[in-house]
């Protein structure tokens, strides 16, 4: 009986624990190892008359693809091709990347992650109420508490949200140009609340005759809020307007993605660090200082580990590849919605 094994010339490159199916020269390489019909290798000695025949029929099969692969790609698992991508079926050229990360379905980690944004609002309203004295808007004190409050709701729950609009299983397929419109309506929210929450804070401080921009705080929110200004106006140009021409949303694309993460970040540092310069300011000639941790303290500074973890997850989401919306030419593109591999 005749032994089966791979030609050869790819003997030395069945390595790693990869299922590979060598025909020939061509190479193909899956996700999961599957059974495979190879040629059958040539006698030692074959007679002369029926070399040339054997021959023929060896290159034959040797060009011929896989009939049928026994597994299908899922999420997390990578399909790559060492040679001629184009002989591999088009099922397993692409296969969604992210095998070492958690298989989590998106929509319920929405629902958490909307859940502990409504918290956030939550806890910065509680605190301010609670200990600042309530809202108002007649330059006294109470009118600085919109500042933190309207900072935190639009710069970072609502640009959170914003930033994950194409994320959304239901955005996958049909026109683009509704998600692209969600997804500038709520940036454009986000800062229409950033502005309101700057002139709370400006005019807070010239009824009380306080230096305004001295501080890092002061320095990095208004960074913040400047950059997201020049972030959304730029998005609007390059992605909204129809004359926007193609090669300039490929080539501006790359650049939105990684200053929206940017700014995300560093809404979340500024945040932090106005908390914390609030409580300094506030608890100096309080009856309980901020070195004896009194509740306001510690009320405050879990506020800044929620918003921290609120950030975090959006920008782990963010850098999910299984979880971004497919290409147009990807077959993920063409894949139905909310199946079982999602």
């Amino acid at each position: 009986m005749r032994e089966w094994k791979p030609h050869p010339r790819a003997a030395d490159s069945l390595k790693g624990s990869l299922g590979q199916a060598v025909l020939g020269e061509q190479v193909w390489a899956c996700c999961d190892p599957a059974p495979l019909s190879f040629a059958p290798l040539r006698d030692p000695a074959p007679s002369p008359t029926r070399q040339s025949s054997r021959a023929v029929q060896g290159r034959v099969r040797r060009r011929s693809p896989p009939a049928r692969l026994s597994h299908r790609c899922r999420p997390g698992r990578a399909c790559t091709t060492l040679r001629e991508q184009h002989l591999v079926p088009k099922e397993h050229r692409h296969c969604p990347a992210g095998a070492g990360m958690l298989e989590l379905p998106f929509l319920p980690f929405c629902a958490l992650l909307g859940g502990l944004g409504a918290v956030c609002v939550a806890f910065v309203s509680a605190w301010c109420q609670r200990w600042r004295g309530g809202f108002a808007w007649d330059g006294s004190a109470q009118m600085f508490n919109w500042h933190p409050v309207l900072m935190v709701t639009g710069m970072v729950v609502l640009y959170g949200a914003a930033a994950l609009v194409y994320r959304l299983p239901f955005s996958w397929s049909g026109p683009k140009f509704p998600w692209k419109v969600l997804h500038g309506a709520l940036a454009l929210v986000a800062f229409g609340l950033a502005v309101l929450g700057l002139v709370a804070v400006f005019s807070f401080h010239n009824a009380q005759g306080t230096p305004n921009m001295y501080s890092l705080h002061s320095w990095l929110g208004l960074a913040t809020v400047l950059l997201f200004s020049c972030q959304w106006l730029a998005g609007f140009v390059s992605f909204l307007l129809p004359w926007a021409p193609a090669w300039l949303r490929a080539l501006y694309k790359p650049v939105h993605v990684f200053f929206g993460s940017t700014i995300l970040t560093l809404a979340m540092v500024s945040c932090v660090s106005g908390i914390n310069e609030k409580l300094f300011f506030s608890l100096k000639n309080g009856t309980t200082a901020y070195s004896q941790l009194p509740s306001e303290a510690v009320f405050a500074n879990t506020l800044g580990l929620l918003i921290l973890l609120f950030g975090v997850l959006v920008l782990w989401a963010l850098a999910r590849p299984d979880w971004k919306r497919p290409e147009p030419d990807s077959v993920e593109a063409h894949q139905p919605l909310l199946s079982a591999e999602r």
